[in-house]
This record gives structure tokens, sequence and C-alpha cells, in this order.
């Protein structure tokens, strides 16, 4: 029986609060979608024929469960309870439905548990130690293997360019990333830099034909690095699109919207993000109450963190890194180095959203409200967003991005 490997720090406990069933996109195999249309619903569920619509190329997953047009699953009852699972009992409710908030990477050396941190109890730290649930991880697991045959990763990880690691290494590795990420007497923007500043070393290294050299440094030497120059205008202005890919998500009910909505969605994106780019004009953000002026997303001042603050963001990249969740078959294919990048990346982003919260609800800096509600959107798009896995975001990154402007945007501080 395969290891099976779980994030550090993560609790978890259904609090019933709908937020999963109004932002998740449900996939069924042909028996999920066939047991659903057979069931007699109440007339507000919609007719049969109406609650999935058929996908191409899905593998095992041939169906999609139809959303309300607002967005919600149209099983979801007005406590914010399954409809499916009072009806029929949760062995039917659909896999999706019954994984989330958990997800699986398999490796030659074990299995990794992923945890999706747009779920509220998990981004706050509420319920039970995962250990604690290890056995219905478990199941989850067994059924998934079972039903779905899902991709493995192969014994050699793609750590940067064509050059590969064993996962031995990669392991090694990232216990020195967790190291910096756990050490308290870091930020977590610090543990960030110190991992970001050891990967491109390494890589550097194995660049210059020193692949069988040990590689590690403390973060106090990574810290203690040579001054990083400031980022350039063209810098931020690409670091301000990261954060308009990362909040403007198409919604998953997209496909729902009448015609007109939907071409006024995509007439809207460009704009949209062009004036986060150049940080003029008001925006929508995903969830929040009303526009948000731009220029007043500068003004708000972040000064050091509050501890509910910090833990937030020490849990989530904690078990970002542990749980395999940034490069590879979890991550769109992206190699080690990238993917770490694109992870220390994201900070910036957090730090973006949570001053617009701040600015949508009147505060002057961010608390932990505000970053409880980056770390939600960012992960959610984290998830789901297409435009990682598309030819524009790599052109993107080829031509303009590199960690070197990660490492700037980190070493300003927060």
């Amino acid at each position: 029986m395969a290891e099976v490997f779980l994030p550090p720090g993560v609790r978890y406990e259904c609090v019933q609060c709908g937020e999963c069933c109004r932002a998740l996109e449900v996939w069924l195999t042909d028996a999920e979608a066939e047991r659903l249309r057979q069931a007699q619903w109440p007339p507000e569920v919609g007719s049969p024929a109406n609650l999935t619509r058929k996908l191409r190329g899905r593998g095992p997953h041939r169906w999609r469960l139809r959303p309300l047009p607002i967005g919600a699953c149209r099983f979801l009852t007005t406590d914010n309870l399954c409809l499916v699972h009072q009806r029929l009992g949760y062995a039917a409710k659909p896999f999706a439905g019954r994984l989330f908030p958990f997800s699986f990477v398999l490796t030659p050396v074990g299995t990794f548990v992923g945890v999706r941190f747009e779920c509220p109890s998990v981004v706050r730290g509420v319920g039970r130690p995962l250990d604690e649930l290890r056995p219905h991880i478990r199941r989850l697991l067994d059924e998934y293997v079972r039903t779905y045959s899902p991709p493995r990763e192969g014994p050699r990880v793609r750590f940067f360019g064509r050059y590969e690691l064993s996962w031995r290494d990669i392991l090694r590795l990232e216990d020195q990333l967790l190291a910096f990420l756990n050490d308290r007497d870091l930020t977590v923007r610090e543990g960030l830099l110190a991992g970001l500043r050891l990967v491109r070393r390494f890589a550097s290294e194995a660049l210059r034909g020193g692949e069988g050299r040990r590689i590690g440094v403390d973060p106090g030497e990574a810290l203690a690095q040579s001054e990083t120059p400031e980022a350039t205008a063209t810098e931020r202005v690409l670091a301000r699109l990261l954060a308009a890919s990362y909040a403007g998500a198409t919604p998953h009910a997209y496909r729902e919207w009448p015609f007109l909505r939907r071409m006024g969605w995509r007439l809207r994106g460009p704009a949209r993000r062009l004036a986060i780019a150049v940080g003029l004009g008001a925006v929508s953000l995903p969830r929040l109450g009303r526009r948000v002026l731009l220029k007043e997303i500068r003004e708000v001042a972040v000064g050091k963190l509050g501890p509910d603050s910090e833990a937030m963001l020490r849990r989530y990249y904690v078990a970002k890194v542990a749980s395999q969740g940034f490069f590879g078959l979890g991550c769109f294919g992206r190699s080690f180095a990238e993917g770490f990048d694109a992870l220390a990346a994201s900070y910036w982003v957090v730090m973006w959203l949570a001053r617009a919260s701040a600015v949508a609800h009147g505060r002057i800096e961010p608390k932990a409200d505000d970053l409880e509600y980056a770390i939600r959107t960012l992960d959610h798009s984290y998830n789901h967003l297409p435009e990682f896995r598309g030819a524009r975001e790599r052109v993107r990154s080829a031509l303009f991005w590199n960690w070197w402007t990660s490492e700037k945007l980190l070493s300003e501080g927060d």
C-alpha cells in the first residue's frame, strides 16, 4: 500500500457554508450522470435533460453538472445542504463533491494530498487535523484510483529546462524550502525569498555541470546575498497583469449565461486587465461589495502583518510545497523551478488582493479578513484558471517574466 503524505498544519471540518457548492465545477462519469437523471427531483432543480452537459476528451469524466446561472449547484438547498445527499445518501453524491477540498498527486514514492484553500474552513485552520481524517482520505484515494485511473508522475522530475532530478533529491530540496517557510524567525515573504534564491542557485549549478554537488544554504546566507535592484516599470505592469489573471478567472457558470452576457464578459475582460495593469480606473473584483479604485490600492500601506494573517500565509505556502501542488501534473506541467517561481510571485498577488479588499471595506491597512479573501481568491484561480495551461501564459513567461522579477518583488517587502 503506497504511503500517503498529508500537508502539515492543515485542519478541515465541513462547516456547511456552501461556498464549495457555489464555486466548484462538477465533472461526472456516465454512471453518476445517469443516476442523477433517473432520480426524482423538485421542479426548481430542473428537468433531467438539463441537469448535465456532455463533454469531449475528459477521459472518465464525460459529463458536467450544469450549475445555475448564478453559479450555485442546482442541488444546493437554502440551508446550504446537498439535496442529493439528503435524498439518495452520501455515497450517491458525485465524487467531485465528496472529494472537495482534497486533491491527489500520485508519485513513485507515494501519494501527496493537496487541500484547496478556497474552502473557508481550510484557510482559517478550523476543524480537525488532517491526520485524524486519514481513514476518510484513504477511502477517497482508493475510489479515485479504482474509478478514474489517474495519471502518475514519472520516476524523475523535470527541474529546470531539460535537467531532471530524482524524487529523492526533490524531497530533500523541499525539506529545505519547508524549513525556510516554517522558520518563525522569518516572515513568510522572507522564507519564500530564501527558497527562491536556493532554487535559483541549484539551477545555476546544474547548468554549469555541477549537478553532482550538494547545494544548500541556511536562510541567513540566502537573505544576505547582494542587494536586489528595484523592479522596473515593465515588471510592475507584468505583476499587476498577473494579479488581473488571478482575480479574473472566468466563472464556471459562464456557459449557462445568456449570449449577450457572455459577450459582455469577454469584451470587458481586456479593458479590465489593462486598467489593472496601468493602475488607473475602477474595477469589480470577485466577492467584493463595490468597485475598487485602483489608485487607492497603491495607497494602502502594509506594515508588519498580524499573527493571524502571517499564520494563514504560512499554512498556505507550506501546504502548497508539501503537497507537490506547484509543478508537474499538479500544476499544468510546469517544471519544479518554474513552478516555485510562480508560487513565490503569487505572494505579491496575495498582498495586492488583500489591499484591494481593505479598500473595499474602508480600511487603511489589510486585516486577517483581507488576507483570507486574498488567499481564497488566489487559490481558486490557481486550481481552475485556464490561462495557466495556455500558450499565452507560456509566451508571456518566456518573453517577460523570470525569477529575477519575482525576487525583486519579494525583496521590496510586504
